[in-house]
């Protein structure tokens, strides 16, 4: 979808964009908003856990339990809270040294989703997307 502004006023320039404009209930005029760099939406901590869970799951199906990812030894299947501790949360803590998703803002959610999902496709061969609603 692209616009094009042109003195304050946003033009649609594609059909995704027009298509988009005309769907909107007040005479295709859209409010925009910035989104503050404060700490993450709760609609991205929804999609967290989500995600968290879904990966968890696919890491089930595929018959990789935490001994072949994490602890040689030891048969553990994944849980939802497993897949968090072990693996979003050890991300998070190297890469912006917050030890809670509550402490992450909208940026650094996507940041450590795409340094996960990266290592996990490339390792693993999983991938799973990252939730956009419940």
């Amino acid at each position: 979808m692209e616009f094009k502004a042109i003195n304050g006023t946003l033009i649609a320039v594609d059909n995704e964009a027009r298509s988009f404009l005309s769907g909107s209930t007040n005479l295709g005029i859209v409010k925009l908003q910035k989104v503050p760099e404060g700490k993450r939406t709760s609609q991205q901590n929804s999609a967290i856990h989500r995600y968290i869970a879904l990966l968890a799951q696919a890491f089930c199906d595929a018959g990789l339990d935490m001994r072949a990812v994490l602890k040689p030894s030891v048969e553990i299947p994944w849980t939802p809270p497993s897949a968090k501790k072990h693996l979003w949360v050890p991300i998070q803590e190297i890469m912006f040294d917050k030890t809670k998703t509550s402490d992450l803002s909208p940026k650094e959610v996507n940041e450590v989703y795409l340094t996960l999902s990266r290592h996990i496709s490339e390792k693993h061969n999983i991938y799973v997307d990252f939730p956009s609603s419940r």
